[in-house]
């Protein structure tokens, strides 16, 4: 088995952002499931680095011909995820600074009607 140097810098780099990650759970800045979310995404990344016929593999198991048209369409349906997640957090912003907005007003109101 020959041992390319992507093999070695992209695991050691899955290693570092994993306790990166740690290390921001650990402070109460990230989210257990954030944790858990970011650690699955770096190691995966990590074991294909380490073991690249693993999703020629499962591209084939799962049924596309050539393993490229399965990478494509895993990094479209992680954007779409992404997009989709960024607008939920949006909506929620938007709702929680609409109503900061309203009590703000409803206290200003009430100070200008006194």
């Amino acid at each position: 088995m020959n041992v390319f140097i992507y093999q070695i810098i992209v695991p050691f780099f899955c290693v570092i952002m994993i306790f990166k990650t740690l290390s921001h759970f650990i402070r109460g800045d990230r989210t257990f499931r954030e944790l858990l979310a970011v650690s699955v995404f770096w190691w995966s990344i990590a074991s294909l680095a380490l073991y690249p016929t693993i999703f020629k593999e499962i591209a084939t198991l799962i049924g596309f011909k050539d393993y490229i048209n399965a990478i494509l369409f895993l990094c479209i349906a992680i954007l779409f995820y992404i997009v989709m997640h960024l607008l939920a957090v949006s909506d929620e912003h938007q709702q929680k600074l609409t109503k900061i907005v309203r009590k703000q007003a409803l206290k200003e109101a009430k100070k200008f009607n006194s």
